[in-house]
């Protein structure tokens, strides 16, 4: 008879405790999943007196990942756990209203924006708006199109607007390694992707003369900022945009080379 080996019980109880952990850790996971893979709800958006719908989160640059308030989870069709209303009027991005808790407690707007008083100029805020007349009721794993209102803001302030009349909306699955700088008042290239099949006409220390992207923005690099430069870039340009570069040690004239992203970003026409 073979016989049986009992288990202490403190042995049993770890191994109990264990086998809860691993299934929390298995449901939060699937649970985070569930949770991207639903689209976020819209930032409601006043422009020229009409409300609207902004895809981009304005307000998500304005804490660094440290120093983020642990708000209470609304949903998973509201991830960032807060709502936030805007306006652009006289060619200037604010926000007019925030709304979060933390431990079922509202927040108080004075703890997060100190003695401004709403509307708030969104100075903290540079890269591009989308802006549609209504939000997609779709699961975000589903492409969907419409027609937008284009908003390239720096520092809060609007810089070029331009309506798309058809846009395609996607997940953002892709994105690029190299970054604009400025040395010596020029806009150079630094740290690009070393993948020679994708960018072989990129060179670190290139010097930026413009950009244009598939949306129809462009910028002129004499007098732009490379915060504005590299909001372009970040990935909000659409699956395609063009460089025009030249290599000061090779000395080359102004040549332009487009950069095609392997997937495609979260707009694109």
């Amino acid at each position: 008879m073979d016989s049986q080996l009992s288990v202490p019980r403190d042995v049993r109880r770890s191994q109990m405790k264990m086998t809860r952990n691993v299934l929390l850790l298995v449901f939060a996971l699937l649970n985070s999943t569930f949770c991207f893979a639903t689209d976020q709800a819209w930032d409601e958006i006043v422009v020229n007196g009409r409300q609207q719908f902004v895809r981009e989160h304005p307000l998500a640059g304005y804490w660094t990942r440290e120093n983020r308030p642990r708000f209470d989870p609304i949903g998973t069709a509201n991830w960032k756990a807060y709502t936030t209303r805007w306006e652009i009027r006289d060619s200037t991005l604010f926000l007019t209203s925030f709304d979060a808790t933390i431990d079922g407690q509202r927040v108080d707007p004075a703890s997060i924006f100190g003695e401004q008083k709403f509307p708030i100029p969104a100075t903290w805020f540079t890269g591009k708006l989308t802006v549609l007349r209504r939000g997609f009721p779709m699961p975000f794993d589903k492409p969907h199109s419409a027609s937008a209102s284009l908003f390239l803001i720096q520092r809060g302030k609007v810089r070029q607007m331009r309506y798309a009349s058809r846009m395609r909306f996607e997940l953002p699955l892709g994105r690029h390694d190299f970054k604009l700088k400025r040395e010596s008042g020029k806009f150079v290239i630094s740290n690009p992707r070393h993948n020679v099949k994708e960018i072989p006409d990129v060179l670190t220390g290139d010097i930026v003369h413009g950009l244009i992207d598939q949306n129809g923005f462009s910028l002129n690099f004499t007098d732009e900022s490379v915060e504005l430069a590299n909001a372009l870039l970040r990935g909000d340009t659409g699956n395609e945009f063009t460089l025009f570069l030249s290599t000061p040690i090779q000395g080359d004239a102004i040549r332009a080379v487009t950069i095609k992203r392997e997937h495609p970003l979260r707009t694109m026409q």
